[in-house]
């Protein structure tokens, strides 16, 4: 068991990298959803949109300032699909269920967790 926590926590595990950015785009999509769109009366693009910034944007300008490529370009096809698979879970799944089970404690911590390696261990 102490082997699977040093290996989680150490963003070891297989697919882990994934996780972590699918993490960081469901709190970001929680975040838009449940403040500039809470009414579901925004365009689908713009809230999309204004996922991919509030999800990623602090790390686009730090590559940016430090005259680096950024990882949305580099790594974009990973990071874009899985904000799209966020986003589509959070704001359009039927009976509002990924944006109820997203605001569950057990889903926040998981989350949460993820989002957290995603800036530490970038």
């Amino acid at each position: 068991m102490i082997d699977f926590i040093i290996a989680f926590l150490s963003g070891s595990l297989p697919y882990h990298a994934e996780l972590r950015v699918f993490g960081q785009a469901f709190m970001g999509a929680l975040a838009v959803r449940g403040g500039a769109n809470k009414d579901q009366k925004m365009d689908w693009f713009h809230a999309y949109a204004l996922t991919t910034v509030t999800s990623f944007a602090g790390g686009l300008m730090a590559f940016v300032w430090m005259g680096k490529p950024t990882s949305l370009i580099t790594g974009g096809d990973v990071t874009l699909t899985l904000t799209a698979l966020a986003f589509a879970i959070v704001n359009y799944m039927p009976f509002n269920l990924g944006y109820s089970i997203g605001k569950l404690f057990p889903v926040k911590v998981l989350m949460n967790a993820w989002s957290t390696m995603f800036k530490g261990l970038g």
